[in-house]
């Protein structure tokens, strides 16, 4: 501080302290994954193991198109298509359970610890077979793990860009 006025010392200090919490911000958002990059199509088979698989074929595939995402948010269409007639498969829009996020259903935590995950229902081909329940979790290292839910059906997907 010699030959520096007080008011010059007292300027320094703030610019360092304001660089010092720019530095900290910047270095605290850098480990935050940014979901908008998960916006576009997944593609993935079922599991094939009899034990998460119940009326689905074991070559049933999935596409879902994710049109917006955040943490709480995600809207999409999902196409189900199996190879035989085990189910009609579904083709439809995404219809969010938003009171989920409200419940203790919103914390649900799955294995390799997801950045997010969203509840929806999804309305079949054949409209006389009942709508399913879609648990959607998005994982770091672009990867999405969906479980599609029904009295008569049960089966995980693991899905990549």
């Amino acid at each position: 501080m010699p030959g520096q006025s007080f008011q010059t010392f007292l300027g320094e200090t703030a610019r360092r302290r304001i660089s010092f919490g720019i530095l900290l911000t910047t270095l605290l958002s850098a480990g935050c994954t940014d979901l908008r990059d998960y916006t576009g199509t997944w593609r993935g088979n079922i599991v094939r193991s009899s034990y998460l698989r119940h009326g689905f074929d074991s070559e049933t595939s999935a596409v879902l198109t994710v049109v917006s995402i955040d943490r709480s948010t995600l809207t999409g269409h999902l196409q189900l298509t199996p190879s035989q007639d085990s189910t009609s498969g579904f083709d439809a829009t995404l219809i969010p359970v938003m009171e989920a996020e409200n419940d203790a259903l919103g914390d649900m935590s799955f294995d390799g610890d997801p950045l997010a995950t969203y509840i929806f229902f999804v309305s079949p081909v054949d409209t006389n077979e009942a709508s399913a329940l879609v648990i959607l979790s998005a994982h770091s290292r672009d990867r999405m793990e969906m479980r599609i839910l029904r009295h008569d059906l049960y089966g995980v997907f693991n899905l990549s860009k």
